[in-house]
């Protein structure tokens, strides 16, 4: 039976480390029978899923149900992660306590003093779920409100976040990904003076961190974003999201100082989401030693005005890269001509899977999609024009001719979608778009996987239909409508 701590409720603890669920204090407390009590305050109790478990728990015999097949099960959870579902499981009866738990332990979230202290605690408590965290998400839950507050000015620092590496790092061996949410990094004043280089040194005792995400941060300059990259362990993956550095001139300028400490840092995956400061974000990322070894480029929505600077950075890459994905929403028409004059997917050898975003079915975005897939048409060599049976052109080779057709390295495409309706799949675009995948098929030497990920309200069982319909039946056989994408 899992140690319960006396003192503390298990669902108020977990709102404070995982998610946010409700606002109702419950108490979990083990019986002797096979299944889970659970108290609740009914006053101003407001309805949730874990209600249907209060009176009359699920009773389950472990003869009849092994752990092992509880844990098959949960792997097919939708959202694979949801916390409401998971807790619910832990409530019904012992033998899916276990599972459930370590599956929510995954992904924890640390937001003040109150939840860094618990969740310690409980790592302490219950040393089982330490090699079960693989993601801790530092996120300061006061940012967002006190942004826009009139107290703006007289908030303190979080000084909780001061203390989170040295409490963490030892009882978490295996996480693979930091990520901060809402963090002002200003507000911690950091400089280059002992104290501050002495705190963002404990950063590095995460020794298997593979991955961090800065989500909606903000830095007083763009030294400091580097101080604190150049503080963490050397990284594979980082992923910028809505990340500012002050003035764009300056940063400019502070990425483009020599400094031989960025050689150490060297990405081999790279995510760029919206409202990043891209000249800098290029600069920088130019600078260090990624440019040899980065397999994975992620450039979102967001940077279609500067077409000059995206372009020719995804193209210094091609030699090492596996899987691109360029979001398309806001991409306007004038990147067309900066696309056919830098790009060609021919000499990409080692890219597999070209991954494009629509955010809207608006033509501009289908446009640039139909731009993109058009570098990577299937090509003759120049030696079409001695055809001997004269009936060959680079539009539509004979049959002798087609056995020397040149086509990329690309075997898979992915369409990430927002549909709602099946009219906004009546572009006459698409019509080109389906004779260019067709195209890209080469007879089986091409493209052999077709992904559209769909992610708006249409439902998928007509989603799927549409798309099939759209594209044809010739693309149909390799063609899969998915709701999540998994890209093993």
């Amino acid at each position: 039976m899992p140690h319960m701590h006396h003192g503390y409720d298990l669902l108020a603890y977990l709102k404070e480390v995982r998610t946010d669920l409700y606002k109702e204090d419950v108490e979990v407390s083990p019986t002797s029978s096979t299944s889970y009590d659970v108290h609740m305050e009914e006053e101003f109790a407001p309805p949730s899923p874990l209600q249907s478990h209060r009176s009359t728990p699920i009773l389950c015999s472990q003869a009849t149900l092994p752990v092992h097949l509880i844990s098959y099960i949960l792997r097919f959870l939708d959202p694979p992660d949801d916390a409401d579902t998971l807790l619910a499981c832990m409530q019904t009866c012992r033998l899916w306590y276990l599972p459930a738990q370590m599956r929510l332990y995954k992904s924890i979230v640390v937001k003040d003093e109150r939840s860094l202290f618990l969740l310690w605690d409980k790592l302490c408590t219950l040393p089982h779920l330490r090699r079960r965290v693989k993601e801790i998400r530092v996120r300061d839950s006061k940012t967002a409100w006190f942004r826009n507050s009139p107290f703006h000015s007289s908030w303190d620092n979080p000084l909780w976040l001061f203390s989170t590496p040295s409490r963490l790092a030892p009882l978490v061996p295996s996480v693979k990904l930091l990520s901060f949410e809402q963090i002002d990094w200003h507000k911690l004043r950091l400089r280059e003076d002992p104290p501050s280089l002495r705190w963002l040194s404990q950063w590095t005792t995460f020794s298997s961190l593979q991955q961090v995400k800065l989500s909606s941060c903000a830095f007083s300059c763009f030294r400091e974003f580097e101080m604190v990259m150049m503080s963490l362990p050397v990284l594979d993956h980082l992923n910028l999201d809505a990340v500012t550095w002050g003035d764009r001139s300056a940063a400019t300028a502070d990425a483009l100082r020599a400094d031989s400490r960025r050689e150490r840092l060297a990405f081999e995956a790279l995510t760029i989401g919206r409202q990043c400061d891209m000249n800098s974000i290029v600069m920088w990322i130019l600078a260090t030693s990624t440019l040899g070894r980065i397999k994975r480029l992620e450039i979102l929505a967001g940077h279609e005005s500067d077409p000059e600077v995206v372009v020719p950075f995804i193209t210094r890459f091609c030699d090492t890269l596996e899987y691109l994905t360029v979001g398309c929403n806001g991409m306007a028409q004038s990147l067309s001509s900066v696309v056919v004059v830098y790009t060609d997917f021919h000499n990409w050898p080692r890219l597999h899977t070209l991954h494009l975003v629509l955010g809207s079915m608006a033509v501009e975005n289908v446009g640039w999609t139909l731009i993109s897939l058009s570098r990577a048409m299937p090509t003759l060599p120049s030696s079409h024009t001695h055809c001997p049976f004269k009936q060959c052109s680079p539009q539509l080779p004979c049959t002798i001719c087609s056995s020397s057709v040149s086509v990329t390295s690309i075997r898979r495409v992915v369409f990430e979608l927002f549909l709602a309706s099946p009219r906004e799949l009546d572009n006459p675009l698409w019509d080109q778009i389906v004779w260019i995948m067709t195209n890209l098929v080469a007879n089986g030497r091409g493209v052999r996987k077709i992904v559209f990920i769909q992610r708006g309200s249409m439902p998928y069982v007509q989603a799927d239909y549409v798309i099939k319909m759209r594209m044809g039946s010739f693309l149909s056989q390799i063609l899969e409508v998915v709701t999540e994408w998994d890209e093993r």
